[in-house]
């Protein structure tokens, strides 16, 4: 019957390709049709019949099925649990992309070098996000990059007031020195404050906001290339305020409308309001790195080949019992042996079938001769009675 079916399909394809080359079949149509031609990748399983011991790896994970259930059922609650334990420590973490946001809710993320980043298909933002992610750390596949992106801290903040490289790019971007105004001046500056570096920092997102105001469908948002001095202004942000910025120096530029934390825009989702969080990391990601990828890699994976080491003893085990002599005989094995006795009791049920069918027709036929004379008697009496 499979050979047949491989046969059938074989011919199949070949007889698509005729029609197509004889009549006008609409080309979407015939691509369709021959994927039917896959079918014949399925001649490869004819090595089951000859290939002894792939037959008993296909019995034993066919044998296997319950156990290792319950091993995935386990496996995605762990994945659920890290999950959610993802999406509470990194969801604030910056992606990769995440700086283009229209408005303001991209300036978070000017800070962050794109190299410590989490990636736009691999990071924490929402639950099925996360679940992809932890796929990913459990295969093995650069997950080292991602803690360390989970792990980011801020750079030293120059709260003893800002160097004289940073000044000078700043004074330059600015175009005047705000220090050498006088205190009573609106724009005066006090480099050598322990506030200074926040100071810059809301200088220079005002001035790169009044550079781009209405720009975002720009195709190099945030940094258009008609607005030079809107990189300028983010790289002398990044300077005041290095690597991401934690929980107070968002609530300070919130304050004055520098920053704007509303999330959402993933997959379509909407936006809605949230607290400003820090974007920084936490310490506890090599932890929670560490033992995610021990348990799914590790741990889980021992447990599946212990499951299939298991069955696969045991289907060893049933066929040396299989291969064992019967007592008292020396060329008859116990399998052989099963085997004969199977088909005796079949034929032997048989037999019992056929003699109690034939005992109930020579039994029915004898009622039903007496039925009907006794059937004849009463209506012969009948008769005479009624004369």
């Amino acid at each position: 019957k499979f050979d047949f079916f491989i046969v059938t399909v074989s011919f199949g394809g070949i007889l698509i390709d005729n029609l197509g080359n004889t009549f006008p079949i609409d080309p979407t149509v015939l691509r369709i049709l021959r994927v039917f031609r896959i079918f014949r990748i399925l001649r490869a399983f004819r090595i089951f019949k000859a290939a002894k011991g792939l037959q008993q790896i296909i019995a034993t994970l066919g044998g296997s099925l319950t156990s290792l259930m319950s091993l995935f059922m386990m496996l995605l609650l762990m994945f659920f649990i890290f999950s959610i334990l993802g999406v509470s420590l990194f969801s604030n973490l910056c992606a990769d992309g995440d700086a283009g946001a229209h408005g303001m809710r991209g300036v978070k993320c000017f800070v962050t070098p794109t190299e410590m980043q989490m990636e736009v298909t691999a990071h924490f933002k929402v639950i099925h996000w996360a679940l992809l992610t932890l796929f990913r750390v459990a295969t093995g596949d650069a997950w080292g990059a991602l803690m360390d992106a989970s792990g980011i801290a801020p750079d030293a903040r120059e709260v003893e007031g800002i160097t004289d490289g940073k000044w000078l790019v700043f004074t330059e971007t600015l175009g005047y020195d705000p220090s050498a105004l006088g205190s009573g001046d609106p724009n005066f500056l006090d480099r050598m404050s322990a506030t200074a570096y926040i100071d810059m920092a809301k200088v220079a997102i005002f001035n790169w906001n009044a550079s781009v105001y209405g720009m975002e469908e720009d195709a190099d948002w945030p940094m258009p290339g008609s607005k030079p001095e809107a990189e300028a202004w983010i790289t002398v942000f990044a300077s005041a305020m290095p690597t991401c910025l934690t929980e107070d120096e968002m609530n300070i530029l919130k304050a004055d409308g520098l920053v704007d934390c509303d999330v959402g825009g993933y997959d379509g989702s909407p936006l809605y309001r949230k607290e400003c969080f820090s974007t920084c990391g936490s310490a506890f990601s090599i932890f929670y790195y560490g033992s995610f990828f021990t348990v799914a890699a590790f741990v889980l994976l021992q447990l599946v080949i212990a499951v299939l080491m298991e069955q696969l003893n045991k289907a060893e085990d049933n066929d040396m019992e299989m291969t064992m002599l019967m007592p008292g005989a020396e060329n008859l094995h116990r399998a052989i042996f099963l085997r004969i006795h199977r088909r005796w009791e079949l034929n032997a049920r048989r037999r019992i079938k056929v003699k109690r069918r034939k005992a109930l027709q020579n039994g029915a036929a004898p009622a039903v001769q007496n039925r009907a004379a006794e059937n004849g008697g009463s209506v012969s009496a009948r008769s005479n009675g009624g004369r």
